[in-house]
């Protein structure tokens, strides 16, 4: 009692003393701790997780071991840089640790990698080129941005995230692949390569994207985004309406493209690989883990493997050494060393980076070989060891500087998105349309009270944030092989960029696209090096989502991202600056403005004038990137007197030109075009004509704007700086800024002037159109009338005919139903409940009528189909069910589902696949079905505890893309992870032949089958007995099938019976106190707060149930499937689909939830049927089918006949009025036009293989589903089934009414 009693006072004590400490110490303390234990574990194999393991008995695989500490190292580096930002007292030591935490963190994953490489005794090697680390940044970032920029502007005016914009990226990408195939630039695109570059394809193709992309932009916005502004529609209901249009676009682009990679190339030359900057390097390898060279195995040096061992002689003689044994090896002979079962009489060598003078040859030239070092030898010093560090510079050969190749093409796509990006930033900041747009962004209504058109900004914003983002995809196309899918791919890096910068600031979104490019950039080489020797090659795979991961850790230190933090230090230092009392030094600027700085305005930023400075510095840096990009592109064209490298090189040539004339005249004619037919020769003479022209302008604006733009600059700042030293107050340029505002002021007056003019004098013709329009909607309203009234005349008639029997029960039948049905109708309970019979009722009729193929087993093909769709349809309502509780009744917007779902899919999968078969391992753990399912239940349920914390207070549109990012890092992982990997010998791709549940009961009832030899049989050989009496054959028999009834028909009675079950089990708990809490922190979380309800405990609870709800799905899923591929959790194939039930069903409804998916999951299975019937006349529907492509071969062969429907229904708009309608036609009228006139027979031949248009039925149920998440959303946004409001009876007077 007295040892426990001062046990207790110890725990007490210590607990009072860590309770005494300060937040930022205790989380240091934990920090270190954490880290400690992950060093210990990685290095010496003596962590916490190692003792775990040691007392689970070793059943921990050792790679999942050290994986889990390698997470904990890192991890706790994170935490001790949050503690630094979170806790640390401002001064300049935390300035210093916040500016140095990026170095930080490399330390820390280099340090982590070494612990875990030695205490593996493995080694690998990273070697970082820093040019090519540069420029993939500079690549990739740029990428990123061209979505990104968009995505901000639309966050920054509009307010909401745009899932659409990597397919308005698609659109440019498109548009550009369309003007080369059109005839008009046809002869350039198919001339062969001559080594010098055509321009004006490129430049075409960039601008025509830019205006299409932000046509498109206009138009959507017009017609699905302004309605919700008018509705006041939530952000979150835009954003998802977003993800219906982007679906939308998608597939109209691979309806009419095909899903066959394309690349974009402006002409022959553009791919050459002579055609790229070798740019000067510097590399650094990495040697980690071991670095001892491996010594030779030939221990006395006789060349021959002569092996001794102690024999029983040696121990009668007493020769054998303390520790030793018979059968031992005997030192100094030989040994296989490394156990590669091979005498290695050579030591290993390692080739360093950098040379040494080894001789002179016959020249007195010095010779330079690498240095190489060696393991032990016999004879040999002591045995040399890899470098941990080189850094070298030189190339193989040891003479010449070591270079990184960058292609002309993939160097476009940096300068042309940056150089956008710059000019929008200075657009925003410098114009009077920035001005209204950055009011617009942080007031609307201020703004429109101010006179600003706010629907003409947003009008603005969709162009601009969609042009750029058609033009970076235009030039994104010149880089990759690219189908539709493939802007999609870099949406979620893109969100992560506007994330890690703070939504909505364009300098954030800048520093956070050169951020996730350097990350990703970086991880290809130490994803290279460390793949291997971990026995991972496919961890190269991985690149893809790091970024997500970094934005996640990011998002635990900073959630209001880089911008908010930088905004932050801004605001502080002007504060700072209002404060002091010091002002600039005079001399010190008129200094800065007379010196050559002038031309950058520096001065002005010392004098407090930023913007000035900004204009000043802008100005001059633009005129110099003029200057260098017509500089390059005059020397790379056919522009009067240009010689490239590669005429340069070749003596025969003395211009560019006369690679493809061979006359030195400089004169272009038709007869030196490389083609025969003189049609398409003089088309190529007039393209080239154009082309040279365009060059030659470009090279003189380049001689123009460098140095005549920086020397006026500074011809202004030295003007501004003599002011200052003649003491003169007023700043020189005052006056020219006045004059340039007033000159502003009279455009614009006579813009408006003209505009009225214009209007009055068009005056007449509105009036009269406007007059005809009235005229015509009063004749339609007549009409219209007139057929109501006799409708109702007729209905009156029949009602006074009726028998006096049933006009009673008809009154009585009016009387009976309730008050709450007539007047809420499906948002009364019994409303509700009456819809969703008729609704369930009609798919369920639906269902059985989908066709199958005649024949003798027709009636089992039928059985097995409807059983599939129960399966898939009890999968998609529970993962209905997740969504609906995490969104619809707790208000967090969660695109993770599908990861919730892949954590029960994968580990009940990998849980229960056999570790072996047949004496092979197979990498499974053999556990029993339904242990393996509530662990992959109860993991992913903590899973989503736990993500609650970080995460949960996030605002909304962090949170969803953190979720949609971790289904994603899921995803890459099944595929470079051989963890998740099991049923193949050789751990191949996937899971498989994991066990099924009840199969073994279904198809062998009580018996055990084995084989002649005693050997156990599955149930598949089962089914093929007759003579068995089991649950499948009795099923078979009641059917009528003839045989035993498939597995998937017992499959779906276990999805319907758990559907129904977690559904009961589902309106219990949210009919309690509980749920009733959840609604209110839907509806406010601050209130729900005041009343004493813990918000952040509530939402991990919620989302805890909900990840329980989504892994018995994944479950379901896996058991439907067979066996899991990556391919299953592409968000397109499920998150999407599940968004699109949640939407039409009904939010916060879960009898909308069954409906919705239902819907979905008939669509699918009416398409499948649809694809089959295409490529046979026997199936059922080929006729719906043949109708369908009929339709579509018309659609993309006939377009100047789909422009006069376009035009018909415009003029339909103009007359009745309807702005829906307009837009719809002006849309049509222009896509259709373009499509006309651009997209020619070599586009179908292109994009239809043999020519046979035919339209994808997958495509168009994409299609289909996008729209109809549009069209719910803005015609019944309270879907099908909406909530059903709690609303108890109102008191009265002491009286329930």
């Amino acid at each position: 009692m007295e040892q426990a009693g001062l046990l207790t006072q110890i725990i007490e004590g210590a607990s009072e003393g860590w309770n005494k400490l300060s937040r930022g110490t205790r989380r240091t303390l934990i920090s270190a701790i954490l880290f400690l234990d992950a060093s210990i574990g990685l290095r010496l194999q003596f962590g916490s997780l190692n003792v775990l393991d040691i007392a689970l008995l070793g059943n921990i695989p050792n790679d999942m071991v050290w994986l889990l500490q390698l997470v904990q190292s890192i991890s706790a580096v994170f935490l001790l840089i949050k503690v630094i930002f979170d806790d640390a007292p401002a001064g300049p030591l935390r300035s210093v640790t916040i500016a140095a935490s990026p170095i930080l963190i490399l330390l820390s994953i280099w340090t982590s990698l070494e612990l875990l490489f030695q205490g593996l005794s493995e080694d690998a090697t990273i070697t970082i080129d820093f040019a090519s680390l540069g420029l993939g940044t500079l690549t990739w970032s740029s990428t990123y941005l061209a979505i990104a920029i968009g995505l901000t502007l639309t966050y920054k005016v509009q307010r909401y995230g745009n899932f659409a914009q990597s397919e308005l990226f698609m659109i440019g990408m498109y548009v550009a692949l369309a003007i080369i195939w059109s005839d008009h630039f046809f002869p350039i695109y198919d001339a062969p390569a001559d080594r010098v570059l055509v321009w004006t394809p490129l430049v075409y193709s960039i601008v025509g994207a830019f205006f299409f992309a932000g046509f498109a932009g206009v138009m959507i916005d017009r017609l699905i985004y302004r309605g919700f502004r008018e509705k006041k529609a939530s952000p979150q209901i835009m954003m998802i309406a977003s993800l219906g249009v982007a679906l939308a676009l998608r597939a109209v682009a691979y309806l009419r493209f095909g899903s066959a990679k394309k690349l974009f190339e402006p002409d022959a030359d553009w791919r050459v690989p002579s055609l790229k900057w070798d740019v000067p390097t510097q590399k650094m390898r990495l040697n980690l883990g071991v670095r001892d060279l491996r010594g030779s195995e030939d221990a006395n040096g006789n060349g021959v493997f002569d092996v001794q061992t102690y024999t029983q002689s040696d121990a009668d003689s007493g020769l054998i050494p303390l520790g030793s044994e018979i059968g031992d090896i005997i030192p100094g002979t030989g040994e296989d060393l490394d156990g590669d079962g091979r005498f290695d009489i050579n030591p290993e060598t390692y080739s360093h980076g950098s040379c040494e003078q080894v001789g002179v040859n016959d020249s007195g030239e010095p010779i330079y070989e690498r240095v190489v070092s060696e393991g032990w030898s016999h004879g040999s010093q002591t045995p040399d060891q890899k470098p941990l560090l080189e850094l070298y510079d030189v190339s193989n050969n040891c003479l010449e500087q070591a270079t990184t190749g960058y292609a002309y093409y993939k160097g476009a796509m940096p300068v042309v998105i940056f150089s956008a990006v710059l000019i929008l930033m200075l657009l925003l900041r410098k114009t009077r349309l920035g001005r209204r747009m950055r009011a617009v962004a942080d007031n609307p209504d201020l703004a429109a009270s101010s006179g600003i058109n706010v629907e003409k900004i947003h009008l603005t914003s969709a162009f601009l944030s969609a042009g750029v983002s058609g033009m970076g995809g235009a030039i994104f196309a010149l880089t990759v092989r690219y189908n539709p899918e493939t802007a999609f791919t870099l949406l979620l890096p893109s969100f992560a960029v506007i994330v890690l910068g703070t939504i909505g600031s364009i300098e954030g979104a800048i520093v956070g696209a050169l951020v996730i490019g350097f990350v990703r950039s970086l991880s290809t080489p130490v994803l290279v090096g460390i793949g291997l020797p971990l026995g991972r090659s496919n961890y190269t795979s991985m690149e893809a989502v790091m970024p997500y991961v970094f934005l996640v850790a990011i998002l635990l230190i900073l959630p209001e991202g880089i911008g908010s933090a930088y905004e932050k230090w801004k605001v502080e230092r002007l504060r700072r600056r209002a404060e002091s009392k010091r002002e600039p030094s005079k001399n010190l600027i008129a200094a800065l403005a007379i010196s050559p700085l002038g031309a950058l305005g520096i001065h002005n930023y010392r004098n407090r004038k930023p913007s000035r400075g900004e204009s000043m510095l802008a100005i001059t840096t633009a005129s110099y990137v003029i200057s260098r990009i017509a500089a390059f592109i005059s020397k790379n064209s056919f522009a009067d007197g240009s010689c490239s490298d590669y005429c340069s090189e070749n003596e025969s040539y003395s211009s560019n030109l006369q690679i493809i004339t061979g006359r030195t005249d400089g004169v272009l004619s038709p007869i030196d075009s490389p083609f025969e037919d003189p049609s398409t020769s003089e088309s190529w003479y007039d393209l080239m004509i154009t082309e040279i022209d365009l060059v030659n302008l470009a090279a003189s604006v380049g001689d123009v704007v460098w140095p005549w733009a920086p020397i006026l600059i500074w011809m202004i700042a030295v003007v501004q700086g003599v002011s200052i030293l003649l003491g003169k107050k007023e700043d020189p340029l005052d006056s020219l800024v006045e004059a340039i505002g007033r000159l502003s002021s009279s455009i614009s007056i006579a813009r408006q002037e003209a505009a009225l003019y214009l209007s009055n004098a068009l005056s007449p013709i509105q009036s009269a159109f406007t007059d005809f329009r009235e005229s015509a909607y009063v004749r339609i309203q007549s009409k219209s009338q007139s057929t109501r009234e006799n409708i109702s005349q007729l209905f009156n008639g029949l009602s006074e005919r009726a028998p006096v029997p049933l006009k009673e029960y008809l009154s009585k039948t009016r009387d009976s139903i309730p008050n709450s049905l007539i007047q809420h109708r499906r948002e009364s309970n019994l409303g509700s409940w009456i819809a969703f019979w008729i609704l369930l009722a009609l798919l369920i009729l639906s269902t059985l009528w989908l066709p199958v193929s005649e024949g003798d087993d027709a009636r089992l093909r039928w059985l097995i189909q409807i059983s599939s769709v129960a399966v898939t349809l009890s999968i998609f309502i529970l993962m209905s069910f997740s969504l609906n509780l995490h969104t619809g009744i707790s208000g967090m917007v969660n695109f993770g589902v599908i990861f919730f779902v892949a954590v029960g899919a994968i580990t009940v999968s990998i849980l229960t696949v056999p570790s072996q078969v047949n004496g092979v391992d197979i990498h499974g753990y053999g556990w029993p079905i339904y242990w393996a399912v509530l662990a992959g239940v109860l993991v992913s349920a903590v899973l989503g505890w736990l993500l609650a914390y970080p995460t949960a207070r996030l605002r909304m549109d962090y949170f969803a893309i953190v979720t949609i990012s971790l289904g994603e890092i899921l995803r890459v992982l099944l595929i470079g992870e051989p963890l998740l990997r099991a049923g193949t010998p050789n751990a191949a791709l996937g899971i498989s032949r994991f066990d099924l549940p009840l199969k073994g009961w279904w198809f062998c009832g009580d018996y055990t089958p084995v084989d002649e030899a005693g050997n156990l049989l599955g149930p598949d050989d089962c089914r093929s007995m007759d003579d068995l009496e089991t649950p499948a054959s009795w099923v078979g028999e009641v059917l009528g099938l003839g045989e035993a009834a498939p597995y998937m028909f017992l499959l779906a009675m276990i999805g319907i019976f758990s559907t129904i079950a977690i559904w009961w089990l589902l309106d219990t708990i949210l009919s309690s106190p509980w749920g009733r809490i959840l609604r209110s922190i839907r509806e406010d979380e601050e209130v729900a707060q005041h009343h004493g309800h813990d918000v952040l405990t509530h939402k991990a609870s919620s989302l805890a149930l909900g990840a329980a709800i989504a892994a018995f799905a994944g479950a379901l899923w896996a058991w439907k499937l067979t066996g899991i591929q990556p391919s299953f959790l592409a968000p397109a194939r499920s998150t999407f689909l599940v968004w699109a039930a949640f939407i039409i069903g009904g939010s916060a409804n879960n009898r909308g939830m069954v409906i919705g998916a239902f819907i979905i999951v008939l669509m699918e299975y009416v398409f499948n049927v649809l694809v089959a019937a295409q490529g046979s006349d026997t199936l059922p529907l080929h006729e719906t089918a043949n109708q369908i492509d009929s339709f579509f071969e018309w659609l993309v062969t006939e377009e100047w006949e789909v422009v006069r429907i376009f035009a018909g229904v415009l003029l339909a708009g103009l007359i009745l009025g309807s702005r829906t309608l307009s837009d719809l036609g002006v849309t049509g009228i222009v896509v259709m036009s373009f499509s006309a006139l651009v997209l020619g027979q070599y586009s179908l031949d292109q994009s239809f293989f043999g020519g046979n248009i035919t339209a994808n039925m997958a495509y168009v149920k994409v299609l289909l589903v996008g729209l109809l998440i549009v069209f719910s959303l803005k015609f019944n946004p309270k879907g099908l089934l909406p909530e059903v409001p709690n609303r108890p009876d109102r008191v009265i007077g002491g009286e329930t009414e």
